[in-house]
């Protein structure tokens, strides 16, 4: 088998049984648990139930939502290359200011950074 195939896959799981088990506790984190405890994958009720869950838990520790990266930013020059797209001249442009400041001395990147507090 493939190394990258194997990799992608991941750990190898158990055998799950019937997938299709539903429970009265089906539609909350619990009844998420108890499949998990049975060894059954989960129902599509609790799959939901436990990302809203999750949603919530993380919304009220202050974690923010996923926002894509801006376009004319080297993050998005990135994602344009994630995406195996040619990259919009706004980003190529903040790609190569990322590169040059990048191959620049300590003490000249020092001054730049200075200069831009002022």
């Amino acid at each position: 088998m493939d190394w990258k195939l194997r990799y992608a896959m991941g750990r190898p799981q158990k055998p799950r049984s019937n997938p299709t088990v539903i429970r009265l506790q089906c539609n909350t984190k619990n009844g998420y648990d108890i499949h998990l405890k049975n060894g059954e994958a989960a129902c599509a009720l609790c799959l939901d139930a436990v990302n809203t869950y999750q949603t919530q838990r993380n919304r009220s520790r202050g974690v923010q939502p996923f926002q894509q990266a801006a376009h004319g930013t080297n993050a998005g020059y990135q994602r344009h290359l994630k995406n195996n797209e040619s990259a919009c001249n706004d980003c190529l442009a903040a790609h190569r200011a990322h590169v040059v400041f990048y191959n620049l001395n300590a003490a000249e990147r020092a001054r730049l950074q200075g200069e831009g507090e002022e």
